[in-house]
């Protein structure tokens, strides 16, 4: 009896101290309060700033009525290109898979630089009227643009190795270090050869900076580029 009597004794004090420990043991370890409590104020200002970031198909919706064709993917490059005023719709459509032409082009290249000056350069198929006339004369000045014989060719689609020309030249990109890293297998363009000779290291230079890609490795310099591929070039460009 007196070993049950003593057994029992024990036991009570085991639960005793059991019960009396702080409530943090039986609960997990919180980490240091200021880091949660940091933690927990960022995420909250981050989720505010998201709440608060317009939504561009809704901002691109209330500007042009085929903004539902827009692809997902560039719905903020459209929006920031028409806030910045360099690429913006007619009639109240964007047309966002129609091709840029090369005297939208030019438009856009002025746009973008609005410090050159514009001189007189004879361009036999652009009328003195023509409303991106100063515009043709500045891309064309400036050696954005070829205007061999003294043609624009406006009305035709700018290919992308033109594209890729023109930005290359605006931008006065790093062609020599572009075309090493190519050399080197730093990356990949399988079709460069098909681009005409003198474009091939300004292709380099803008796929290597990465603001303009192609379809795996192969750029597709002889292809249009659409109003919504341009408008992800001068995403590139403006961040």
């Amino acid at each position: 009896m007196n070993f049950l009597h003593r057994w029992a004794a024990l036991l009570g004090v085991a639960v005793l101290l059991y019960t009396s420990a702080p409530v943090a043991r039986m609960t997990e370890n919180p980490g240091p309060a200021a880091t949660a409590g940091e933690g927990t104020m960022e995420s909250q200002a981050a989720l505010e700033a998201e709440a608060q970031a317009p939504d561009p198909g809704a901002a691109l919706a209330a500007l042009y009525s085929d903004a539902g064709q827009i692809a997902d993917w560039a719905l903020q490059p459209v929006l920031n290109a028409y806030e910045a005023g360099l690429l913006v719709g007619s009639g109240g459509r964007f047309r966002p898979l129609a091709p840029v032409t090369r005297a939208e082009l030019a438009t856009i290249l002025s746009r973008l630089d609005e410090t050159l000056t514009r001189s007189a350069v004879a361009l036999g198929d652009v009328p003195e009227g023509a409303w991106y006339r100063d515009d043709a004369v500045y891309a064309v000045e400036a050696g954005l643009l070829d205007a061999p014989g003294g043609t624009l060719r406006p009305q035709h689609a700018a290919t992308r190795e033109e594209v890729a020309a023109a930005v290359s030249r605006l931008y006065a990109l790093d062609t020599k270090t572009a075309q090493e890293a190519l050399a080197a297998g730093a990356f990949a363009i399988e079709d460069l050869t098909w681009a005409v000779a003198a474009y091939r290291p300004c292709i380099a230079a803008v796929f290597h900076e990465g603001i303009m890609v192609g379809h795996g490795a192969n750029f597709r310099p002889k292809a249009s580029i659409t109003r919504q591929e341009m408008a992800k070039v001068l995403g590139a460009l403006l961040t």
